[in-house]
């Protein structure tokens, strides 16, 4: 029989109902929102269909209401949930575990969520998850990412994981420094230390990197979502990366190594 074993470099976690159990808090958001709008009451098992959904596309299918109607109470769900239920939720038994096996064998990490990268980033960091994923990333605030756009953003951190594996193995620590990748090709590795403002022509148009006080951002780029602008200034040291899909472009820091 044929030996079937395979290597793997990364793996990509998703947050709600994988890493955490986060129904707690979601659905005590939900209830008071339904409160405070004086919409009528759900079952438990519609409320169940809370999670996981963007709010608005949740509230559009119980109420026959106007879209202004359920952005107003999408926002006081949001302001509930980040006051009062964000950090209600467990970790799952072993989940800890799991990493420490997985850094331990050097596989890379990526977290990759449908929910709001804000709020996911906060989450992530309260329970300690970004002292061992290379990459976390959430949807955009306004909940205008599709399905489809976290799926490439998975794709894009197992690539990126692989590329940290292989630079590790292959060069030595820089530190202090960024790489700015093309097509999957390294294409400019930066400084950060030196303040400067980088172009780069990408698939859609130009892509500017604005270095200053050792962090960088992505401005005035040419493309139609701008969710590398939304990133805002990413810190030396910390996991994020930038990505700006429609011109693949994409910028990390080579030299990051989980902390445990």
């Amino acid at each position: 029989m044929k030996n079937n074993a395979f290597t793997v470099d990364a793996v990509i976690f998703d947050v709600d109902g994988t890493l955490l159990d986060t129904s707690e808090g979601l659905l005590s958001a939900v209830k008071d929102t339904l409160k405070i709008c004086h919409f009528s009451p759900l079952s438990a098992q519609e409320l169940l269909t809370f999670i996981g959904p963007p709010i608005q596309d949740s509230l559009s299918r119980y109420y026959n209401i106007s879209s202004d109607d359920i952005q107003y109470a999408a926002e006081i769900f949001r302001t509930i949930y980040k006051e009062k239920y964000l950090m209600k939720a467990v970790p799952y038994n072993g989940i800890y575990e799991v990493m420490n096996i997985l850094t331990q064998n050097n596989i890379k990490i990526g977290i990759a969520t449908y929910k709001r990268e804000d709020y996911a980033l906060q989450i992530l960091e309260y329970f300690h998850f970004d002292k061992y994923a290379t990459v976390m990333h959430g949807a955009d605030n306004y909940n205008q990412m599709k399905k489809k756009d976290i799926i490439f953003i998975i794709g894009l951190c197992i690539v990126i994981g692989i590329m940290y594996l292989v630079y590790e193995l292959t060069q030595k620590e820089k530190n202090g420094e960024i790489e700015v990748y093309y097509h999957n090709e390294v294409i400019e590795t930066i400084d950060i230390s030196k303040n400067q403002t980088y172009t780069f022509e990408g698939d859609y148009g130009v892509f500017h990197l604005e270095v200053k006080n050792h962090q960088y951002r992505a401005v005035n780029v040419e493309c139609p979502n701008h969710d590398c602008e939304k990133v805002g200034w990413v810190k030396e040291g910390s996991s994020r990366s930038i990505i700006c899909a429609p011109n693949d472009i994409y910028v990390i820091q080579p030299d990051l190594e989980s902390s445990y």
